[in-house]
């Protein structure tokens, strides 16, 4: 019974198993494409192109977008496998030393046809591509170096980027045209084979050149680079001052490096420099007449733009240039009244409360002697004998003379007769080369007194009080004494041991003043209003008459220094060999050292002597 059971389930089963073979109840399945492989693409990379990574590199890729489902993604460098995220692949390079890389790509993915094979993952598309990966090593930056153009304006050079796989682009150069503000300019060369600027405005100083390179395709991020030009103008040098005779100067400089042209400015007054010149580029010297004798020589030079035009040159920088002349003591000292002694090539003159002894030769200070109260008032002076090297020295505020020889060391000091009131600058001192002082003072009863160096008085010579401007003078021996005024009469006396004898008497009219020649004794030079002359006291024979104001004789060589008759407006001076010498050498001297302020400008041994400057004029005394 069973059995048949089994048998009726069979066949009702192999029944129902039976196929419907009719067309409608038919779907026929996609077939596969023969030998299909999945498109795979790195962006902007094409077929058998080297990728040159020159940095941390994302390299993004696609698939074709046709396939059906991705069933595996496998990338690889060089064998190891690399993290997948969205479609891109981070290089990051340990080092880039021009080493070779092999990236792969790796895609399965369903065939699409959803059939029993593609389901039991017999049917499906493949695609695999490979690149070359090339690590770069690139040293970034550009190689800037300056130089000059054919024209000798500054050029800014650099040396094109060379590395492999990599085009420049362009360069941007972003420089300040000028010092003035915002004057930013910015300069593309299209031509990546120019690699150089010519700035034409750089003469001098600091300024930056940003350069921007940037390179084709954006292969990498542009570069940015900084050049500091630095140059000082006339090459950091020191512009040379020197005299060419008594009146001009030379000024001379190193040419600027870089094209430029020159403003020369000079002459100083309240406002400022009062002459200024244009010079060209290859002018490395200017000729300057010299300023008053002793002020300071010294102006500037503005180095600017060839093509500079305005009148704010000064915002440009100056090289200021000058000239001091030398001095006795440093610059913020001084002396007064200089004496010399000719025998022993000495000078002497107070100096900061104290006596001051000078080679005449070298300017070189010897030795001081510092005296109470001394060089307090005006009216302290000195006085010494070329013959036996004895100096004398007035201190007016105590009425002490003090005595030393020329080693300094004091000889003698004693006080002068106390009615003597002595504050007029006119009032002679003097001390002989036969060891007498004379002295003369001012009172209501007027007097000059004769003295040895002991201390004793020896006589009185009275000095006529009327008219009120009588003055004395005494030669640089202390042989003889000129008394006068400025009406009509000049007394000479022979001064004695035993007493002065009236040499001459001459009623000479329009007299400002008297000067004995300090080489010949017996040689008067008389100053009138606008002239002055020389009068020989034995004969009474007088030279020419020359026109101006009678300064001082160089006791050493004869030289006499003068000012013009219109010294007041036009500063000159002049010198002669002698008196009937017809040369004459010209000299602006500075109005603050006349007479009439702070002292004379001397003439000593060829020497412009002042309180402190002095130059040596010699080799312009020819």
């Amino acid at each position: 019974m069973k059995k048949g059971i089994a048998i009726i389930f069979i066949l009702l089963f192999t029944y129902s198993c039976e196929y419907q073979t009719e067309e409608t109840h038919f779907v026929e399945k996609e077939k596969p494409i023969p030998d299909k492989e999945i498109d795979i693409n790195l962006y902007g990379v094409r077929d058998n192109d080297i990728i040159y990574i020159y940095d941390k590199t994302w390299l993004s890729y696609s698939i074709d977008e046709e396939i059906d489902k991705i069933l595996k993604t496998e990338i690889t460098l060089d064998g190891i496998p690399l993290e997948n995220s969205h479609n891109g692949i981070l290089i990051n390079p340990d080092a880039y030393d021009n080493s070779i890389h092999k990236l792969k790509l790796y895609v399965e993915s369903t065939s699409g046809t959803h059939s029993l094979a593609e389901k039991l993952g017999l049917e499906r598309y493949i695609g695999e591509k490979e690149y070359t990966l090339k690590y770069i090593h690139v040293d970034r930056g550009l190689q800037i170096t300056d130089g000059l153009s054919e024209s000798d304006y500054l050029k800014i050079q650099w040396k094109k980027p060379n590395i492999e796989g990599l085009e420049v682009d362009r360069y941007e150069i972003t420089y300040d045209k000028d010092w003035s503000w915002n004057s930013e300019i910015t300069i593309t060369i299209s031509d990546p084979n120019q690699t150089y600027i010519i700035d034409e405005n750089y003469v001098h100083g600091y300024k930056d050149y940003q350069i921007r390179t940037f390179f084709k395709d954006n292969k990498i991020e542009p570069w940015y680079d900084r050049y500091t030009m630095s140059y000082s103008s006339l090459g950091g040098e020191k512009i040379q001052i020197k005299t060419n005779d008594l009146e001009s100067g030379f000024v001379s400089w190193n040419k600027n490096k870089y094209r430029c042209k020159y403003i020369f400015a000079y002459g100083v007054d309240e406002e400022g420099f009062t002459k200024t010149e244009t010079l060209e580029y290859t002018s490395t010297s200017k000729n300057i007449s010299l300023p008053p004798f002793p002020e300071d020589i010294y102006g500037s030079i503005y180095v600017l733009p060839e093509n500079y035009e305005g009148n704010n040159y000064w915002t440009w920088g100056e090289n200021f240039f000058y000239y001091y002349y030398p001095t006795f003591l440093p610059r913020d000292y001084y002396n007064r009244y200089f004496v010399a002694d000719t025998g022993n090539k000495l000078l002497y003159a107070f100096r900061g409360y104290s006596i001051a002894q000078y080679d005449v030769i070298t300017k070189e200070q010897l030795k001081t002697v510092s005296i109470s109260y001394i060089d307090y008032h005006e009216n302290d002076k000195l006085s010494c004998s070329s013959q036996t090297g004895k100096v004398a020295v007035l201190q007016s505020l105590t009425r002490q003379i003090h005595i030393f020889d020329k080693d300094m060391n004091q000889l003698n000091k004693f006080e002068i007769d106390g009615n003597t009131i002595y504050t007029n600058l006119d009032d002679v001192f003097a001390i002989t080369d036969n060891d007498m002082i004379i002295i003369s003072g001012m009172s209501y009863s007027r007097k000059c007194m004769i003295y040895n160096i002991k201390g004793e008085l020896l006589y009185n010579i009275t000095v006529p009080t009327s008219p009120y401007k009588t003055k004395i003078t005494v030669s640089d021996d202390g042989k003889y004494m000129c008394i006068y005024n400025t009406f009509d009469n000049i007394k000479i006396y022979q001064i004695k041991e035993g007493g002065a004898i009236l040499y001459k008497d001459m009623d000479i009219s329009n007299v400002s003043g008297c000067y004995f020649d300090p080489i010949t004794d017996n040689e008067l030079i008389v100053q009138e209003s606008k002239s002055f002359y020389k009068l020989n006291l034995e004969t009474l024979s007088k030279t020419e008459v020359i026109e101006g104001t009678y300064i001082s004789t160089d006791p050493y060589t004869g030289y006499i220094l003068y000012y013009d008759l219109d010294f007041k407006t036009n500063k000159k001076g002049h010198i002669r060999k002698s008196i009937t010498d017809i040369k004459t050498y010209n000299i602006k001297l500075s109005t603050y050292y006349s007479k009439d302020l702070v002292g004379n400008t001397y003439i000593f041994n060829n020497t412009l002597v002042t309180n402190n400057p002095y130059w040596d004029i010699s080799k312009y005394l020819k």
